[in-house]
């Protein structure tokens, strides 16, 4: 997939069936480097990998906006509004949508990608696999799996465990 721009696009409105395309185009309007420091991550063993080159997530955050669950994990300053913010943060990141943040194991779950160091792209798939441990009103711990290659043979990676904070 390749990243584009789409007006008004807000991550929580993202559905599993079209996830795919529009994660891609709507993180080109729906994140933000607004110049603040991200969010840290509480704990995080979580690495990934874009098109070959490696990135450990740092940040994150987790919302929830018209009934879907969106977790940004990435090297970016991803902050809680970066779900509704006008341009993308720089950096290497991850969204991550789910239906539910009940503890329990979750597979085709859409994990995407997405680079904005120069340029914007991005490459997802419905191929990961997310376990929450625990759940509460301030953070959700978890581990993702994921793994996906494109036409052209570029790897793309996530993995690894990680606690992230609640947005209000």
């Amino acid at each position: 997939m390749v990243g584009g721009a789409a007006g008004g696009v807000r991550w929580g409105m993202l559905r599993p069936t079209t996830l795919g395309l529009i994660l891609v185009a709507g993180a080109a309007t729906g994140c933000t480097d607004d110049g603040e420091a991200g969010l840290p991550l509480v704990a995080s063993t979580v690495t990934g990998t874009y098109a070959g080159d490696d990135f450990v997530a740092v940040n994150g955050f987790v919302v929830m906006d018209q009934g879907r669950y969106l977790i940004g994990l990435g090297d970016g300053p991803l902050t809680c509004a970066s779900a509704t913010a006008p341009a993308p943060p720089a950096g290497t990141n991850a969204g991550i949508s789910l239906a539910t943040l009940d503890p329990g194991s979750y597979g085709s779950v859409f994990v995407n990608l997405y680079r904005n160091v120069g340029s914007f792209s991005g490459h997802g798939s419905n191929s990961g696999t997310v376990t929450i441990t625990a759940s509460t009103a301030t953070s959700v711990t978890a581990t993702v799996d994921w793994s996906d290659t494109d036409t052209d043979g570029k790897m793309y990676r996530l993995s690894g465990g990680f606690e992230v904070s609640r947005c209000p």
